[in-house]
């Protein structure tokens, strides 16, 4: 929704050593990353359009279960 921010999450098990996370606007252009490589990520960002955006979690390294959150502030 234009003018909301949202926050998304990453948080990895003991064995995931580091995570990537991505988020493409509705024209499908990135609008941020976060591949700091750690177990946690978070990506931040107030959307200007209205419209369906898209999320990915990579694991960059290790293996194991991972949770994702989409907070709206």
């Amino acid at each position: 929704q234009a003018g909301r921010c949202y926050q998304i999450v990453a948080l990895g098990g003991r064995k995931m050593k580091s995570l990537l996370l991505y988020l493409w606007n509705n024209d499908n252009k990135r609008v941020t990353e976060n591949k700091n490589g750690t177990q946690k990520v978070s990506v931040a960002h107030c959307a200007k359009a209205t419209g369906m955006y898209k999320f990915q979690a990579k694991v960059d390294k290790g293996d194991g279960p991972y949770r994702v959150g989409v907070y709206a502030k």
